[in-house]
């Protein structure tokens, strides 16, 4: 078998079979440089492909219907946070910044930040936040010479100035629908809506095609999705701006040069926020989730824009330490027993604390004990199951019995003894439910039940109650007496 083997493998054969396999290697070394090189980086790829504005928009129906802004006035209710005393790095969602900064106490930080106006509210419009930055649905009121923040009402827009008169005159109009255009918005007092744009021919404001954003003012394309980079939008043409669940994505090319592409928003990031702590920077992404941010930590980036992560300015992405995942000591899980008590602390109840009513009908406050249960009490006379006639299943039955865990063999007891009344009765919890049913004046007269406190009638005889757990009830002010027989036993006043 050996000769015949080798009658077959021949050097040249090997030869032959080592050029093939070298052949192989160099087309697939050819083929990942050659995808690298188009796509930029790897796992992501580049979609250049544009359509005209005119072949998707045409056939538009210009609208030039205008109204009045309505009447509005200042806010009655603003009132601002001081950054500095509250401590502030982050500015929380639905606020924003009125003047100043957010940065911690230590670094200098100060200013006010307040809740958005709403409805025909104004607030004062903040000296760092500029027209291309206000938040969407808002714009720039101007009233006696004096700046305002105000809300756009639904499904309207601010176009051009009809006036240069003091206090200024403002119009509006309806954001348009399919194939209407309305008139060009003023671009000096607000911004272009999501999801329209400033159409070229005829002029005015349009709605964006259901797919597509605009790239400037002649080409527009379709959204990418998955790991595809299209053309970045062109932000400096009047009304081009980054859409709404995307942003800019830059990539490095294998010539060492950068390219800049629109790409989907990951999952788990959101928007970094600019100065004015309200607008969305769509070129900036931080992590949103746990998950998110740990991938994004452990690459070796910081996190701006997260008060529990990095100390700082963090509304303008300065960082003064990093997260180290090894650091346990710097790490709290919960607030301290002594904080949750205080927070929990209501209507003069403390933390576990319970509240029951006493023989004579007044509330009092009982303490919770540690190493105990904590007991659920219901009113007396109340129904716990409804007020109908309540028949429990089998299973119920057996759970919801008093003698659950109690022993089921019992004493056989004599016909005649029925006689003797319920004291003769073997089953002290056949006593204990009789006694609780007879009245106090009646209690002490019968040979097996005792008047507790003067105010309970339990099961018992001259040495005590039977049951030593009414002991501890809490509607029974003092259990250091009783009355048996018609005579008073313990410490009796």
């Amino acid at each position: 078998m050996l000769y015949y083997i080798r009658m077959f493998i021949t050097v040249e054969k090997v030869k032959i079979i080592m050029v093939i396999l070298m052949i192989i290697l160099a087309l697939g070394i050819f083929s990942k440089l050659f995808e690298k090189s188009s796509s930029g980086k790897e796992g992501f790829q580049m979609d250049s492909t544009t359509v005209k504005i005119a072949d998707i928009q045409n056939n538009l129906i210009p609208n030039s219907a205008t109204k009045s802004v309505p009447l509005y006035q200042p806010n009655p209710t603003f009132k601002p946070i001081d950054i500095a005393q509250n401590t502030i790095t982050m500015v929380p969602n639905g606020y924003y910044i009125v003047d100043g900064s957010v940065m911690n106490g230590d670094m200098g930080g100060g200013g006010n930040i307040a809740v958005l106006p709403t409805g025909t509210n104004i607030n004062p419009f903040p000296a760092m936040m500029s027209v291309a930055n206000i938040p969407p649905g808002y714009f720039k009121y101007t009233s006696e010479g004096t700046d305002y923040l105000a809300q756009i009402p639904f499904g309207h827009y601010i176009v051009a100035d009809s006036g240069t008169i003091t206090p200024r005159v403002y119009n509006m109009a309806t954001l348009p629908v399919n194939n209407t255009v309305g008139p060009l918005p003023d671009l000096t007092v607000s911004n272009v809506p999501d999801g329209y744009y400033i159409n070229p021919v005829p002029p005015g404001l349009a709605k964006i095609p259901a797919g597509y954003y605009i790239i400037d003012d002649t080409y527009m394309a379709l959204f990418p999705s998955g790991d595809t980079i299209k053309t970045a939008p062109n932000t400096s043409v009047p009304g081009v701006t980054i859409p709404n669940g995307y942003y800019i994505n830059t990539i490095t090319n294998s010539d060492g040069s950068a390219s800049a592409g629109l790409a989907q928003l990951p999952s788990g990031y959101k928007y970094a926020k600019l100065a004015d702590g309200v607008t969305d920077d769509r070129t900036n992404i931080v992590p949103a989730t746990n998950a998110a941010m740990m991938s994004y930590i452990m690459n070796g980036n910081v996190v701006p824009g997260s008060n529990s992560i990095v100390n700082g300015n963090t509304s303008l992405g300065e960082v003064n330490t990093k997260y180290d995942p090894t650091n346990y000591t710097n790490v709290t899980y919960h607030d301290t027993p002594e904080d949750i008590m205080k927070q929990t602390d209501a209507m003069g109840l403390e933390f576990g604390s319970m509240t029951v009513v006493d023989a004579t009908g007044k509330k009092i406050s009982y303490p919770y004990v540690p190493g105990q249960g904590t007991p659920t009490y219901y009113t007396p006379g109340s129904f716990v199951f409804g007020p109908s006639n309540y028949v429990p299943n089998y299973e119920d039955s057996v759970y919801l019995s008093r003698t659950t865990g109690l022993s089921t063999v019992s004493t056989a007891v004599p016909a005649n003894s029925v006689m003797g009344g319920f004291c003769s009765s073997t089953d002290k919890t056949t006593i204990e439910q009789k006694c609780n049913s007879i009245p106090a004046d009646q209690c002490a007269s019968t040979s097996c039940c005792v008047l507790l406190g003067g105010t309970k009638c339990v099961s018992g005889d001259d040495k005590g109650p039977t049951m030593k757990s009414n002991y501890t009830d809490p509607t029974i002010l003092t259990k250091d007496y009783y009355y048996y027989q018609g005579k008073c036993y313990g410490f009796c006043q």
